[in-house]
């Protein structure tokens, strides 16, 4: 509750804005209100002030607890400039350079009266969490670097008005990974439900629904960055999106956790036609131990309009509007919405491997440019980069993924990266009986095939997900157990589902992380074999290889 002390600060605040055109340097106002020095922490710790760059700047709310006749107008001038700036940047789409930059989009648009207003607003908007810039100069204003993308979807400032809510222990992102998914109306998945291990390997007859899976996520993750196009799912131009016979409608929810006791859980329905996608509800909400009351809704939106808040801002954002086509998580990137940012860049980092093209001119075999902590590409072609990025930086992995090639190339004698042009790199095998080294381009498709599936695997900092579709293709079978107990250590950081047709592979792993897909009156139904007691009793008393021979005889399948 904002008591009088505290208003005479905020106004003390304002009307140093309104004096100087500046917002207060801070060692200059607090030695003129040094006695109040605690209340000013206060003042920040509940968002009505923020410090920015050693300035005291008002936020909406800070400007609202004034209650004065002053602080009124300024609230006024930011409802009248708020749409002004809307269509200034819908016009421009990037980053206003300076002030003088907006002014001048300002005044091209005939609003040349509202330019000599528009660098105090400002200031309220940035200290809101709503604008994103930069102090050019020493004076605190005006501003430089200005992204005005946080106010494109509000409609209007009145809801930031509200006093912050404190802020929520943040969700620890450390280890995230998909728990459980549930598609309905894409392809071939209707009512499907399938709970995901750290590692999972998956399945079934052809058309029993594997690909589709891969697609459905890679799909996730591009609608999380991207406009929903007229065919929907881009993969699927020219083929069935929509459930063959069903409505024009996809609905899916996605359950995420590992360390924090409360998963997240993320829903969304879209509907169609083909041409005019629309996505009509969308949610994200923590759950909480049942102690601790209803769910924690983050984002909830209907008809592309709704409610929006962050865990650690604490803040409830305004009401957002995103066009008929856009999840709201997309735009969820702004610094004052870090729980949801995460959530964002943890489904848009999932990559998907199926296979990587080796013929003679592929980008896999030609020289690499140097990255910093590089994540494998899904064609391969940055293997290079990836083998530098670890002789240089992580020699464990190195020597480890070493240690693989010396079990499975005979002859192997060393791995190495040679630098070609200025910034480029190409691996290098050394075998024993050769006096020259055989670059990437000289490698048979099989080792070369190989070498990419243990880089990914031995990289300390890969992909969140992993999505690996037969990696057993073009490998000789006495190699299949070492890719498996790579790939298994590997999903200790990173979680990892495989589709495989291999009875050979399919036998290196436990029961409990297998999966089976088949299809059941045209859909695609999830089941775990170690779910049925007489199979796992089986496994346990003859061994692993017993997994081959019921995959061959369909067996596994049936029974599961």
């Amino acid at each position: 509750m904002t008591d009088e002390l505290d208003r005479e600060l905020l106004r003390a605040v304002l009307q140093h804005v309104l004096d100087n055109g500046a917002f207060p340097a801070a060692p200059g106002f607090e030695r003129k209100h040094a006695p109040d020095s605690g209340r000013l922490e206060e003042l920040i710790a509940r968002g009505l002030l923020k410090i920015v760059k050693n300035r005291y700047y008002l936020s909406l709310q800070g400007l609202h607890a004034c209650q004065s006749k002053e602080a009124d107008e300024q609230l006024e001038q930011c409802r009248t400039m708020l749409p002004k700036l809307q269509e200034a940047w819908r016009l421009r789409r990037g980053v206003f350079g300076d002030v003088e930059d907006l002014h001048d989009r300002l005044q091209a648009s005939s609003e040349e009266h509202l330019v000599r207003y528009v660098d105090v607003p400002l200031g309220f908007l940035v200290a809101s969490g709503l604008v994103i810039a930069r102090l050019s100069d020493s004076t605190g204003l005006p501003f430089a670097d200005i992204d005005l993308e946080g106010l494109l979807y509000i409609d209007g400032i009145d809801a930031y008005l509200a006093p912050p809510q404190p802020p929520t222990s943040p969700v620890d992102f450390t280890g995230i990974a998909l728990r459980r998914v549930e598609i309905s109306g894409y392809r071939p998945f209707v009512g499907f439900s399938g709970d995901l291990g750290d590692l999972t390997v998956i399945i079934g007859a052809n058309a029993a629904g594997k690909s589709s899976l891969f697609d459905f996520l890679r799909f996730v993750g591009f609608a999380a960055q991207n406009p929903l196009p007229p065919e929907i799912d881009p993969r699927c131009a020219g083929r069935l999106v929509f459930h063959a016979g069903g409505e024009d409608r996809i609905s899916f929810a996605l359950t995420a956790g590992r360390r924090s006791p409360e998963p997240i859980h993320y829903e969304v329905e879209i509907h169609g036609p083909i041409g005019s996608p629309r996505v009509v509800r969308e949610r994200l909400f923590l759950e909480r131990p049942s102690e601790a009351g209803d769910p924690l809704i983050l984002l909830d939106l209907r008809g592309g309009r709704g409610s929006v808040r962050d865990l650690d801002a604490g803040q409830q954002q305004p009401p957002w509007t995103v066009p008929p086509n856009e999840l709201a998580l997309r735009r969820a990137i702004a610094p004052n919405m870090p729980t949801l940012s995460r959530f964002q860049s943890f489904l848009t980092s999932w990559r998907f491997y199926g296979g990587f093209d080796t013929s003679p001119s592929a980008a896999v075999r030609r020289p690499a440019q140097i990255e910093e902590g590089p994540t494998l590409a899904e064609d391969g072609a940055n293997l290079s980069a990836v083998l530098h990025w670890l002789m240089l930086e992580h020699r464990a992995a190195w020597e480890e993924l070493e240690s693989y090639l010396r079990a499975t190339i005979p002859g192997f004698l060393s791995l190495g990266v040679k630098t070609r042009a200025k910034g480029m790199v190409i691996g290098v095998l050394r075998e024993a009986g050769l006096e020259e080294e055989l670059t990437l381009a000289d490698l048979s498709d099989g080792t070369l095939r190989l070498l990419c599936w243990l880089a990914l695997a031995v990289s300390p900092s890969g992909p969140r997900l992993m999505c690996l579709d037969e990696p057993e293709i073009g490998l000789h079978p006495r190699v299949l157990p070492i890719l498996a107990g790579a790939l298994q250590l590997a999903a200790a950081h990173a979680q990892i589902l495989i589709a495989t047709h291999s009875p050979q592979f399919l036998s290196q792993f436990a029961l409990e992380d297998i999966a089976v897909m088949r299809k059941e009156e045209g859909r695609a139904v999830f089941v775990r074999p170690a779910d049925s007691e007489a199979l796992r009793r089986e496994v346990e008393e003859i061994g692993g290889d017993v997994l081959a021979r019921l995959f061959v005889s369909d067996e596994l399948e049936v029974r599961s």
